[in-house]
């Protein structure tokens, strides 16, 4: 049984994406903590999301300077003015991935707030892009990112577009927000804008993205991975998956790497990362084509990013699988515990994983549920949960909520294996510990991969309830720990 993935995969999902994210109903993961919200962020595709990965204020700042130094930049210096502020686009940067757009702005505490892209009658296509001012309040440099699709770059290639100029935002006092409180306001409406409209009307030359073919499948205890191509854009370099799990109730599925570029390691963990939405993908069926629970296969895929490769290429390409991240789903709706404050601790049990709900703390707006786990004989990371009202099964995680875990050193029932493999993996990956910190859940967290959450807690922000809540589990994760052989690439800037 061969499972195809069509050649417009990735162009069909990032439009199908954004519908999906609008209609569908919002996930645990999306209200759990409002750093899981920023991390939401940064892995959607860059044609729905500018995600904020900002060097000096500036996207893609290293990439960005070598394009100057190469003269792969476009010169555009057109101003546009509110209330004596001036914002003038300076450059344009692109490739068939993307367009990035660099403006300076006479008041720093002012930044461009929401665009959108059109054709040259300024017809919007389907991919936007939302920007965030940097933290910087003294810099006035700003850049933003479109993200492009292969309908896209096609038109850009032979035709001007517009850039619409929808609203501009005034940041006062809120220069001094930290990136979570920040995020809390662009979620929940207190991010407020000017709105205008100026529209800049350009052509656009494109880079080509160079693609080197891959083709490298694992077999796995969990399924089979696949690192399927290379591409070497202006802006990054990135490699796409696909992965087909053995279990049915993998729910998601993310990779973590260390890439080799010569001689230096760099973490090759960031990129985004999709699963089927709940639908299938079979040897006979386009993506265009998939049905909720129809096909053969589940498929998972995605891409992991790392600098850009396109100016500095390095005599050689090592990238090497370390770790897993699955997230499990349950299907058992008897999974569920009624929470009678009085009769506290709850133990709960989850196919063999044993934790407590010890404390309740209640305050005039919120709720805080603090719980425990076993540091022995562990299974999994972390058991995911939602807390719902007894009488209307109403999911109370959709009353804006925040949840502090804290991770430490566990032992895990198959720890001897796991410490065989992490004892390699340090051997062998020169950044191991540089990619742990990148996964750890506080500063003073170390050994990450060893890890597993000891305990949380949950608040739950809403008004006053008074009838009783239930608590669901949904379902849990695992970080798996890998040591296979390093794929090697040569010859690839031919």
């Amino acid at each position: 049984m061969n499972t195809i993935i069509p050649e417009n995969l990735m162009d069909n999902v990032e439009k199908s994406l954004i519908k999906h994210v609008k209609n569908k109903d919002k996930k645990r993961h999306m209200y759990k903590v409002v750093s899981v919200i920023i991390s939401f962020l940064v892995i959607l595709p860059a044609a729905t999301f500018a995600y904020s990965n900002y060097n000096d204020n500036v996207l893609y700042k290293q990439s960005i300077d070598l394009a100057r130094k190469n003269n792969d930049v476009t010169k555009v210096n057109k101003t546009f003015k509110y209330k004596g502020v001036s914002f003038n686009i300076k450059e344009i940067v692109a490739d068939t991935t993307g367009i990035e757009v660099i403006y300076e702005v006479s008041d720093s505490k002012y930044s461009i707030n929401k665009i959108s892209f059109g054709d040259k009658d300024n017809k919007k296509f389907d991919a936007f892009a939302y920007t965030y001012s940097d933290s910087n309040p003294n810099s006035k440099q700003r850049s933003f990112f479109i993200g492009l699709d292969s309908s896209e770059v096609e038109y850009v290639k032979n035709n001007p577009v517009s850039i619409d100029i929808e609203s501009i935002k005034n940041e006062g006092t809120n220069t001094s927000k930290g990136m979570v409180d920040k995020v809390k306001d662009f979620v929940y409406g207190k991010d407020k804008a000017t709105k205008l409209e100026w529209v800049l009307k350009t052509k656009v030359p494109l880079k080509e993205t160079k693609i080197v073919p891959v083709n490298k499948e694992y077999s796995l205890d969990v399924g089979t991975l696949k690192i399927n191509s290379l591409r070497i854009g202006l802006f990054t370099t990135n490699f796409d998956y696909t992965f087909i799990p053995k279990d049915k109730d993998i729910s998601m599925v993310n990779p973590m790497f260390s890439i080799r570029l010569g001689r230096n390691y760099v973490d090759g963990s960031m990129g985004e990362s999709y699963g089927p939405f709940e639908g299938m993908i079979s040897s006979n069926k386009s993506f265009s084509e998939v049905r909720n629970g129809v096909g053969e296969n589940s498929v998972f895929f995605g891409t992991r990013s790392f600098k850009s490769l396109y100016y500095k290429k390095p005599s050689q390409i090592g990238i090497k699988l370390i770790a897993l991240n699955v997230e499990y789903k349950t299907n058992d709706s008897n999974k569920s515990y009624k929470i009678d404050k009085n009769k506290l601790p709850i133990e709960i049990s989850y196919n063999g994983e044993s934790f407590k709900i010890t404390h309740i703390k209640e305050n005039k707006d919120s709720i805080q549920y603090n719980i425990e786990y076993s540091k022995n004989n562990r299974i999994y990371n972390e058991v995911l949960t939602n807390i719902c009202e007894e009488t209307t099964n109403k999911n109370m995680f959709n009353n804006y909520s925040e949840s502090q875990c804290k991770s430490d050193k566990v032992k895990f029932v198959d720890q001897i294996s796991r410490d065989a493999v992490y004892n390699s993996l340090v051997k062998k990956v020169p950044n191991l510990y540089e990619i742990e910190k990148h996964e750890a859940t506080s500063e003073k967290e170390t050994n990450s991969f060893q890890n597993a959450v000891i305990s949380t807690k949950i608040t739950l922000h809403h008004k006053r309830n008074n009838g009783p809540m239930r608590f669901v589990i949904t379902g849990a994760t695992k970080k798996l720990i890998y040591n296979v052989d390093e794929l090697i690439i040569n010859n690839y800037g031919n």
